[in-house]
């Protein structure tokens, strides 16, 4: 992590009227060059908070601050001496101008190097004290106002003197000759040394380096770091060392149809024990009736059962794969291809049901809207004994359906209006005990109602084989499963067209 570097630059100053013990002045001059190649920029200068942390030195000493910031507008700035003999010595050193200039001191965090001028203009800095001294940088940093009650003034009485420098004074300042500045200034801003064109033959140690461009920034000059650093740039890494790299991401989502809406709606799957699915149903029921007594004869009906069946249907897939998937690939390879081939399992093994389902369902009542054709097929199943659970509806009519009003809707699907609702975003609504899906893939302008009783779907796990080819140095692997779907009652699966009503004529025509 880069320390921000810490110098010391010393500014313009005009002074303001103040109360007794303070300092007033223009601390620095935005955009001027000092004579040490310092610009600090408009603005660069943010005081530490509160203004008390801003200290006020003498000659930048900092074990002995003489009094702190308390005011500050723009570079206007105001400080407080606290009473003491090195407090009485500064104040008395600012009226009889022997300091009369102020000097900041402050963190730089940013700036830049103009090697054409060789000036560095801070950009961003903390500014964290402000010293008295006696040659600034700056031909015009003079102290104009020192309100001062000395300690010394006999008990009983105030002594509050104000002295403002001339006017003149700023304007006829010499700029001073840096080797002719006090030792202090020296200190606080060394001159620098002839600027070095070329990189020392001598190796240089990364502590040297490191405590050259430390030097470097600290004299105001880090134009010299230049002569002990070369670019390192990206063009340099064509062995991608660093950076260039791919960032490897592994598989990306993409969208898919997951689940399996028609078999879930019949409930979770019964394993399958064998290819062909077989049961019975009454076909006519044993039927007691109304008896005489008498020892007349007892009623009685010949009874009788009927076969319901289907048949299995198997599902299979196989892949030679080039052992180096195995060996040198990605080690979630083998878990990514199956669980693709999985998903392509379930989405079409769950359409195929579908299919079986559109087969053997009993055609519902001719209708001209989605409405009537889900109230006609709840009343044809309510008939026989079932309650429609499920609802599939073709995407042409769920928007339709999606659209119904409360006022439009049957008294059944009013009343469960407070448990309903409908999700555009995956096409499913659910009203009380009634599931209602958009499915994409029904036909278009068909609904599919139907009892969750009304069939039964059978299915082996899916088997999952891996076997080595070593003739030809491969590994094969295969997937196999089998399902079915038994309709236990197709009267309580009612599959409907709504058709749109016929277009008829005005006034004859």
């Amino acid at each position: 992590m880069t320390r921000p570097t810490t110098i010391t630059a010393i500014a313009e100053v005009t002074a303001t009227a103040t109360p007794a013990r303070t300092i007033s002045g223009q601390i620095v001059a935005f955009d001027t060059e000092s004579s040490h190649g310092i610009v600090i920029a408009a603005g660069a200068l943010a005081p530490r908070q509160p203004l008390r942390r801003v200290k006020l030195l003498v000659d930048h000493d900092h074990s002995q601050p003489i009094g702190y910031m308390t005011a500050l507008d723009g570079t206007a700035a105001t400080f407080h001496v606290p009473p003491g003999a090195a407090g009485d010595a500064a104040l008395a050193d600012a009226q009889t101008g022997r300091r009369d200039g102020l000097s900041i001191g402050c963190r730089v965090l940013d700036g830049s190097f103009d090697d054409t001028t060789e000036t560095y203009t801070v950009t961003s800095a903390e500014l964290f004290e402000v010293s008295l001294c006696a040659i600034p940088a700056f031909a015009d940093a003079q102290i104009e106002t020192v309100a001062a009650a000395m300690t010394t003034t006999p008990k009983g009485h105030t002594m509050t003197e104000t002295l403002k420098q001339p006017e003149v004074q700023a304007a006829t300042t010499p700029e001073p000759v840096p080797a002719k500045q006090p030792e202090v200034q020296a200190a606080a801003f060394p001159q620098p040394p002839a600027r070095v064109e070329a990189v020392t033959d001598r190796a240089m140690s990364l502590t040297e380096v490191t405590e050259h461009v430390a030097a470097a920034i600290s004299t105001g000059h880090p134009g010299q770091i230049t002569a002990a650093l070369a670019d390192v740039v990206p063009a340099d890494d064509k062995g991608t060392g660093w950076i260039g790299r791919e960032d490897w991401l592994g598989e990306l989502w993409a969208a898919t149809r997951t689940g399996r809406p028609h078999i879930d709606a019949f409930g979770p799957t019964k394993q399958l024990t064998s290819m062909k699915l077989r049961g019975w149903q009454w076909d006519t029921r044993p039927k007691p009736a109304k008896y005489d007594g008498n020892k007349t004869e007892v009623p009685t009906n010949k009874v009788a059962t009927k076969a319901i069946e289907a048949n299995a249907h198997r599902w299979a897939g196989g892949w030679d794969i080039d052992r180096i998937f195995i060996d040198l690939a990605d080690p979630g390879f083998l878990a990514a291809f199956w669980q693709a081939a999985m998903l392509e399992y379930q989405r079409d093994s769950d359409t195929d049901v579908l299919t079986d389902l559109l087969k053997a369902a009993t055609p519902g009542a001719k209708s001209t809207g989605v409405l009537e054709a889900i109230t006609s097929s709840a009343a044809a199943i309510r008939k026989i004994g079932g309650s429609m659970s499920h609802l599939f509806i073709s995407d042409d009519l769920f928007a339709a359906y999606a659209d119904l009003r409360s006022d439009e809707v049957p008294f059944w699907l009013a009343r469960a209006a407070g448990t309903a609702g409908v999700s555009l975003s995956d096409g499913k609504a659910d009203v009380a005990d009634l599931t209602v899906l958009a499915d994409p893939d029904l036909p278009t302008g068909t609904v599919l109602a139907a009892d969750k009783r009304a069939a039964t779907v059978y299915e082996k796990s899916p088997i999952q084989v891996q076997a080595l080819d070593i003739a030809r140095g491969g590994i094969d692997l295969g997937f196999f499963s089998y399902g079915g779907v038994l309709v236990n009652d197709p009267r309580a699966v009612i599959k409907t067209t709504v058709t749109a009503p016929p277009i008829t004529g005005g006034d004859g025509a």
